[in-house]
């Protein structure tokens, strides 16, 4: 064989071991957009399931105000300073979202724990 004939030979087998790496490198970031689209679309349904959860939240607090103020209509007398506070607590509280801000520290776990198993 010519020393020509080996050098295109040496070429081809180059040119066909680098289109085998391209091959392999193009196949990984496929692979890496791929999860991070599937995270993002988990993201917008965790937050989809957020923002329901708060409206859901906001309105069982008015369904309760609406409640109390019939049961104290329709008894007849003012309900106690104690039960009066206690709601107006609630009202804080649930108006201070700590449901949202559990639920979110539940999804921000549940993302670190998908990324940290997929990367190892």
């Amino acid at each position: 064989m010519s020393t020509h004939a080996q050098t295109a030979q040496q070429l081809r087998e180059e040119i066909d071991a680098t289109l085998s790496e391209l091959g392999a490198t193009v196949e990984e970031l496929a692979a890496k957009t791929a999860i991070k689209a599937r995270l993002h679309d988990q993201v917008e349904h965790v937050k989809g399931d957020l923002e329901h959860t708060r409206d859901l939240i906001a309105d069982r607090r008015r369904d309760l105000a609406d409640r109390r103020r019939q049961i104290a209509r329709h008894a007849g007398y003012a309900i106690s300073d104690t039960v009066t506070d206690a709601a107006d607590q609630a009202k804080a509280t649930v108006e201070g979202r700590p449901a949202a801000a559990v639920i979110g520290a539940a999804v921000l776990l549940l993302v670190a724990w998908t990324l940290a198993r997929r990367t190892s």
